[in-house]
């Protein structure tokens, strides 16, 4: 995602500010943590993490 977002030629490079973490967790962590408190955090997974990151949110497998 980080490679599309930096590559596409709708975003303003020298606002870019991209972070790559690997560890799902640590990415929600790493994301909140950079997210000003009057500020909505925002999570755009693919279709293939969508699951993931909601079991990550709620601490639930969704069937």
């Amino acid at each position: 995602m980080a490679l599309r977002l930096r590559y596409s030629g709708d975003i303003n490079q020298d606002n870019l500010n991209l972070i790559v973490e690997a560890d799902l967790r640590q990415a929600i962590a790493t994301a909140l943590e950079n997210t000003p408190d009057e500020q909505t955090l925002h999570i755009l997974p693919t279709y293939t993490a969508m699951l993931d990151v909601r079991e990550a949110l709620t601490g639930r497998k969704i069937r």
